[in-house]
């Protein structure tokens, strides 16, 4: 009965569709503020998955979808995805949790010295700095995993290693036949997460920290998450993992990756 009237009291199960209608309303009374950062052709669960977590917090956060670019036109166009606020309104001490997702279109934000210098300003202060999936390439690029270890989705791996080399990554933490890529690495306040679906993942690791592990749980349950070794969920057993999965379909996925990844190390190799 507690926990039934502790969720009624605070946000809404299902927000409003309008974000920025629901940002406004997050940020009434509200003391933590995440900046979600979007982008043209970001993957849009490695933007929904975190948003889906954090805006179910009690007492609710402020959440900002933060452009990198000057412009708030809306990214995604068959999937419409409207930024509210641009990078450069926010200093060091302004956000506290930073969420960088991956997606297509990181190769033109590893390319943007501005917003990523500014990346390494605003982190400066904040409490947690962390990334979904590619995402792990444009905190890596922007100098805020120097020392730190750090993982990505499984077929940019090669890709985290190259700035590695750079000087620009402590340690890649990466899958092998024996050890199963991780859904995420804590490393200070510094959190990467893997695939883009392992962002959900890391965000309620964020609010088990600063909430407690009943709010973690609590929203895990309303939104229904839980782990594919479920038996409902046993057609997927061992797929979602390179260590796990069958070679031949590793294989027809690592060639299917190959002109992407070659285009991206041709922009990290200029960094």
């Amino acid at each position: 009965k507690q926990w039934y009237q502790r969720r009624v009291r605070g946000p809404p199960i299902f927000p409003p569709t309008n974000t920025t209608q629901l940002v406004h309303s997050l940020q009434r009374g509200s003391k933590m503020k995440v900046g979600l950062i979007v982008f043209p052709n970001v993957d849009l669960l490695g933007v929904a998955g975190p948003f889906s977590v954090l805006s179910r917090v009690t007492p609710p956060l402020q959440i900002f979808l933060i452009s990198t670019s000057d412009s708030l036109a809306p990214f995604n166009p068959t999937f419409a995805i409207t930024p509210n606020r641009v990078f450069n309104e926010f200093r060091a001490g302004d956000i506290d949790i930073i969420v960088v997702p991956g997606g297509p279109g990181i190769n033109d934000v590893l390319c943007n010295r501005e917003f990523l210098s500014w990346l390494n300003a605003v982190c400066t202060k904040a409490k947690w700095v962390t990334s979904v999936c590619t995402g792990s390439l444009i905190l890596g690029a922007a100098g805020l995993l120097k020392g730190y270890k750090a993982t990505t989705h499984w077929a940019s791996i090669g890709l985290l290693e190259m700035l590695k080399e750079k000087g620009l990554v402590g340690e890649v933490i990466k899958w092998t036949e024996k050890r199963p890529n991780p859904r995420y690495v804590i490393d200070g306040n510094r959190i990467t997460s893997s695939g883009v679906s392992s962002g959900i993942d890391s965000c309620l690791s964020i609010v088990k920290t600063e909430f407690g592990i009943e709010e973690a749980r609590s929203i895990a349950l309303l939104i229904q998450y839980r782990s594919v070794e479920d038996e409902e969920m046993e057609f997927l057993a061992g797929s979602g993992d390179p260590s796990t999965i069958e070679k031949p379909l590793l294989e027809k996925m690592v060639e299917k990756c190959k002109d992407m990844i070659e285009k991206r190390e041709k922009v990290l190799d200029k960094l």
